[in-house]
């Protein structure tokens, strides 16, 4: 029989009606499910279990239809074994592709994955120098940069090697102050310890640009390779810097994979300069995003400054903007496997997955683990959003400790800060003050401030803690010491000490200097003088009509008020308000507000929301939220803090 005329009997015999029936039958439950999901309070797996049991059911549907429908009124045998040879061999089928993405769809949602750290041991480091400029004009200095970068990059994308740049070796030696700014490959060897160098120079002859470059062995000096000169128009370098690229990528992949791909073609070189030039800048200045988007206007295949761009409004908290701009980049010009990767980094930073975000951070981590950005960024998802703190120090041991110019390098601030957060967690207080006390003595940036004091009062160092704002107390800004006035009051919370948390967060009202409303109105709450903090976040939400946070103290405040159709009313405005890219906070107020009613089954449900939509593990949540402090002995609250694990 052929597949024509079976079809057409399938059609004669009502086949296709039933599986028609059986298919939009469940499109319809699934929208349905959509929507009343979130208001019965279903389990957020739902939709994800039935749609498995759609796919394991259609094959045995179809199997039903054979057994009661078509079996009893075959009459032909001859036609009917022919019919059915067919039909069964459809059904295995589809029974095969069924339970295959049902596999996948449940493996990839309810199989838990190991959250590691990549192990660096074994991985060879190649140091690559910027190559010399000897054609007697400075203006040709980019040459040797960019000679440089093509090759780390090559390096990075085909991961044949663990490769230590010159940008970051120049940005070590600076934070170093027995070094000189310009490092040479002595200092490489004592910090980075590679296994070999890659060095080059680069002059003229004619209108041509001659390249040479070789590898030397790190331990000895010798040179392990010198490769071919290559030789191009002046004004076209980087076909030169291609071609050496080729020749160091083969060499180096020779003994370790001889069908390596290499991967996108380089930029032009105006689009290079505008990127060179944005990297100086601030990321945060209007000049950083103009050259950017003048990188990208120059050369439309260039990846790097439009995932930069990206992350640019990402850090902003233009969300919109970012996803935006990450689905207007077509993947399919891309076939770098670190280009990907980033590219579903920022998927999963925009959906809220952490278990993705952690398992492609450490990718990328794993590709450039002593470059500051990319180390500290894998120390914050690790801890804050997979709740890993026990992983931090690892990732922050990979880079030499002298490495922290806290003056003028964000990054070195932030490993600092989070390694801090970290062993708090871990409950290694007395390091936090070791590494906290020499930071705090020479800044006065809020967020340093915060887990040194967080050590002394869970530490039980009281007179550490009123000897800090003694002497730190007059070179603050009020609003900073009313901020940790309020930080000090919610620990205090924490420890079930209100008598010390009230200390504090009358301090924040009897203070004669300007108020923040945020501050003041939370001090008042937490003090349960709700009249006053309802009359300031009504205030506040006047300003900012969808401010999360004051909407759902506000529910909670009327509740407590006794205002019950009040609360419910702010409650429903809070529902009203939900969208993307809230990652959970909604979410999170509803699971304090069902706290502050003693329901636990609902703050549960809520919590659990909060997290598996995105929501992070900070130092004023969960686990650090002395609203939640009844709850957090219970063996359901773990759960929420290892949903990710």
């Amino acid at each position: 029989m052929r597949l024509k005329e079976f079809l057409k009997e399938c059609h004669d015999k009502g086949v296709v009606k039933l599986l028609s029936i059986y298919v939009l039958s469940g499109w319809i439950i699934l929208q349905v499910l959509s929507v009343i999901q979130d208001p019965l309070s279903l389990p957020l797996k739902t939709i994800t279990y039935f749609i498995i049991a759609l796919l394991i059911g259609f094959p045995v549907y179809i199997y039903i239809i054979w057994k009661f429908q078509l079996e009893p009124r075959e009459k032909n045998p001859g036609r009917s074994h022919n019919f059915q040879r067919m039909y069964f061999t459809g059904l295995g089928i589809t029974a095969f592709l069924s339970f295959i993405i049902a596999f996948l769809i449940g493996a990839n949602n309810f199989v838990a994955q190991n959250l590691l750290v990549p192990d660096l041991t074994t991985t060879e480091k190649i140091a690559v120098l910027e190559f010399g400029n000897n054609t007697g004009d400075s203006r040709n200095e980019i040459l040797g940069k960019m000679a440089a970068d093509w090759i780390v990059h090559g390096i990075n994308s085909t991961q044949v090697a663990e490769v230590i740049s010159p940008e970051l070796v120049t940005s070590y030696a600076s934070m170093i102050s027995d070094q000189p700014p310009s490092a040479d490959k002595e200092f490489i060897k004592r910090y980075f310890k590679p296994a070999m160098i890659i060095s080059g120079n680069f002059y003229r002859e004619g209108e041509n640009l001659i390249l040479q470059s070789r590898i030397l062995n790190s331990e000895n000096d010798e040179v392990v390779i010198a490769f071919k000169k290559q030789q191009c128009d002046i004004n076209k370098p980087l076909e030169c810097i291609e071609n050496l690229k080729q020749l160091i990528l083969s060499f180096l992949a020779t003994n370790q994979d001889p069908d390596i791909n290499l991967q996108e073609d380089p930029p032009t070189f105006e689009a290079y300069q505008y990127l060179l030039n944005a990297k100086t800048l601030g990321n945060n200045s209007d000049k950083y995003l103009e050259l950017i988007n003048l990188a990208i206007e120059a050369d439309a295949t260039y990846f790097e400054p439009k995932v930069l761009r990206i992350a640019h409004y990402y850090n902003k908290g233009d969300y919109k903007t970012a996803d935006s701009l990450r689905k207007a980049i077509d993947e399919t010009i891309y076939n770098d496997k670190r280009q990907l990767n980033l590219l579903t980094l920022y998927k999963s930073l925009l959906e809220g997955n952490n278990r993705k975000i952690f398992t492609t951070m450490m990718k990328e981590y794993a590709y450039a683990p002593y470059e500051l950005g990319s180390n500290s960024s894998a120390m914050v998802i690790a801890l804050q959003f997979v709740n890993k703190p026990e992983l931090v120090d690892t990732i922050y041991n990979q880079i030499e400790k002298s490495i922290n110019d806290l003056e003028n390098c964000q990054e070195c601030r932030s490993r600092i800060y989070i390694k801090a957060l970290a062993d708090i967690e871990l409950g290694n207080y007395q390091e936090v003050i070791k590494l906290m006390q020499p930071v705090v003595k020479n800044s006065d940036l809020e967020y340093l401030q915060k887990p040194l004091l967080v050590a002394f009062i869970r530490s039980n160092n009281e007179e550490e803690l009123e000897n800090y704002f003694s002497n730190k107390k007059p070179g603050l800004e009020p609003e900073v010491l009313q901020s940790l006035y309020l930080m000090v009051a919610r620990e205090y919370l924490l420890q079930n000490n209100s008598e010390k948390a009230n200390l504090y967060l009358n301090r924040i009202i009897n203070t004669k200097v300007a108020k923040n409303p945020g501050l003041m109105a939370e001090a008042y709450f937490l003090l349960e003088e709700y009249e006053q903090a309802f009359s300031i976040y009504r205030e506040i939400i006047s300003e900012a009509p969808e401010n999360i946070t004051a909407l759902g103290r506000l529910a909670i405040i009327s509740s407590r008020l006794g205002e019950k159709d009040r609360s419910q009313k702010y409650l429903e405005k809070l529902n009203s308000i939900r969208g993307n890219y809230q990652y959970g906070s909604i979410d999170y107020q509803m699971a304090i507000f069902h706290k502050m009613e003693d329901n636990w089954d609902k703050t549960y449900e809520f919590l659990l929301k909060s997290i598996a939509r995105g929501n992070t593990y900070t130092s004023d949540n969960f686990q650090n939220d002395p609203l939640l402090l009844d709850y957090k002995d219970r063996p359901e609250f773990n759960k929420i803090l290892t949903y990710w694990h």
